[in-house]
């Protein structure tokens, strides 16, 4: 599974190609997908422990 990181890095790419679009249409159908991609790592953040949370698991499994 992707990371949170490499899902905001796709959502930050929408964006940037966003911002050079040529009319509304292609405009805000990249915003959309931006938003979209931004849901993804939020919902990937809440549900992927963190590597603070793994390396605490580990720890206290030996």
């Amino acid at each position: 599974m992707r990371s949170p990181i490499e899902i905001r890095n796709d959502a930050m790419d929408c964006l940037r190609v966003a911002e050079q679009a040529k009319g509304t249409q292609r405009k805000s159908m990249f915003l959309l997908m931006a938003q979209a991609w931004a849901m993804l790592a939020q919902q990937a953040e809440s549900i992927a422990p963190s590597a603070e949370d793994a390396g605490d698991a580990k720890q206290t499994t030996h």
